[in-house]
């Protein structure tokens, strides 16, 4: 599994400064909505049910925030306070300006420390590749497991591998990838066309991981718009 240790130490400094804090809410997403899935299997598949390695799932999150970080290591500049909504975000960067005794973005070195703070303060990567990251590293860590219940004695398990085969099932990793991303995009399932839902399980599961074609796919034009009519 990736762990801290094996990142360059720039980039654990800034996944400590900037990203730990976030982990505790990500990682609440993520349970919610393997929680929704494991209660739809409750409901639905007698004798079965969902577990979810937790360890998994911490590597998840943790991967997704490195991901992150590397993303706007090589791609982002500062933003200039004028160009910043997000006003909580906008008040620290005009306070770490002033403390840095500059009156812009553009005053601030690009070597410094002050640059890297204000690229992690003041630039945050879009939803589409939120969901990207997210699916990429759930499907390669596939953290949930199908378990199949003894008919006699509820609480006793036995081997995964004799659940008969269903679809739903089978794919559960996709599927949990699939709706984390629905719920970052703030997409609802039931509007997407069940023929991209189908392509993109198929995708999760057999094709390679293009982290820049799902920039693209992952979005609500190609989703529920024309490019996914």
């Amino acid at each position: 599994m990736i762990s801290l240790g094996s990142v360059s130490r720039r980039t654990k400094a800034l996944y400590d400064r900037f990203y730990a804090e976030r982990i505790p809410q990500r990682y609440e997403n993520l349970y919610l909505v393997y929680d929704r899935l494991a209660s739809y299997v409750d409901a639905s598949h007698t004798g079965i049910k969902l577990e979810l390695d937790y360890l998994c799932l911490a590597e998840i999150v943790r991967s997704y925030f490195l991901d992150t970080i590397r993303y706007k290591e090589y791609h982002f500049d500062p933003k200039a306070v004028d160009k910043i909504q997000n006003e909580e975000v906008r008040a620290e960067v005009i306070s770490a300006l002033a403390r840095m005794r500059v009156q812009s973005v553009d005053d601030v070195d690009p070597l410094s420390a002050e640059w890297s703070e204000l690229v992690h303060r003041s630039v945050n990567i879009n939803s589409s590749k939120v969901a990207a990251y997210t699916v990429k590293w759930i499907i390669r860590y596939k953290p949930i497991s199908v378990v199949r219940l003894n008919s006699t004695d509820p609480s006793a398990e036995t081997l995964p591998e004799i659940v008969k085969p269903q679809s739903f099932l089978t794919n559960i990793n996709e599927q949990f990838a699939l709706h984390s991303a629905l719920l970052t995009l703030g997409i609802d399932a039931a509007k997407v066309p069940q023929k991209k839902i189908d392509e993109l399980i198929y995708c999760f599961r057999f094709r390679p991981f293009d982290e820049s074609a799902y920039f693209m796919i992952l979005s609500k034009d190609y989703l529920i718009g024309q490019g996914g009519a």
